[in-house]
């Protein structure tokens, strides 16, 4: 008797599952630092983690793992004011989320799966 087992591994897009700053206040001031992090769930593929800054530029990298990304803008211009996008990337999906960093204003985040 010959048995066939099949067996089927979902690999879906990865799931930003944090996002966040290193300010606790809801007031960001020009000339301060602040660090952003990104955080997905996948632990099983690697993840590629950009972060992209209000003009669309790539931020570098501060520190990044598999399943994490953060950067740190050193000192806030006027022009560093707006929305922060952390996109993951595995090859089977794509998943971003944005935080909002104003000027003297709350530090808020949306999310957006692809």
């Amino acid at each position: 008797m010959i048995t066939t087992i099949t067996s089927f591994i979902y690999l879906g897009g990865p799931e930003i599952s944090y996002i966040g700053s290193s300010t606790e206040s809801s007031m960001v001031a020009v000339g301060s630092a602040i660090e952003l992090w990104c955080i997905v769930l996948d632990e099983n593929i690697t993840v590629n983690l950009i972060w992209h800054d209000p003009r669309g530029n790539i931020i570098p990298l501060t520190s990044v793992n598999e399943t994490a990304a953060s950067t740190i803008i050193m000192a806030m211009g006027s022009e560093d004011f707006g929305n922060y996008n952390c996109v993951a990337d595995n090859g089977f999906g794509i998943d971003n989320r944005t935080i909002t960093i104003s000027q003297g204003g709350e530090i808020t985040t949306h999310h957006q799966m692809q």
